[in-house]
């Protein structure tokens, strides 16, 4: 399984996107985040309709990281006739979902990551959370 970048350039740096990462497991599509550029950019670089499911880990709430999940899960919904799975520790996200528009039956909203992470089957990969971020961050840096 290899971990792929959409960006790292946080929210103030738009050349080089939001910090996102996406990677692909029995197909599958996992996004880490899905700030206001990472739509366009997934839009561009695939066909939503190759993958069975679409998960997406969210890191928090804050624009640069949640900024395009409205329009991500109402062209699932909408066109393709599925819901995604968001993954988010906290009921919060479910407001924030409401405040974009996106009704309760467009998504499935888990809580629990781990127990998420583990029944995936992810729990067996080489990197964590923590992992992508650091990495993202080296990588802007290198870049910078």
């Amino acid at each position: 399984m290899k971990l792929h970048f959409f960006g790292c350039g946080s929210a103030f740096n738009p050349a080089m996107g939001n910090t996102s990462a996406w990677f692909e497991m029995d197909g599958c599509l996992f996004l880490v985040d899905c700030g206001e550029t990472v739509y366009e950019l997934l839009m561009k670089r695939s066909d939503l309709r190759e993958y069975r499911q679409i998960y997406v880990l969210l890191t928090h709430l804050h624009a640069d990281h949640v900024g395009s999940l409205g329009s991500l899960i109402s062209y699932n919904y909408c066109i393709l006739g599925r819901k995604i799975c968001v993954i988010h520790p906290r009921a919060t996200v479910v407001e924030l979902l409401r405040l974009m528009g996106i009704k309760d039956e467009f998504t499935i909203i888990t809580r629990n990551f781990r127990r998420t992470w583990a029944v995936l089957g992810l729990n067996r990969c080489r990197w964590s959370m923590r992992t992508i971020w650091t990495a993202s961050g080296t990588f802007w840096r290198q870049r910078g």
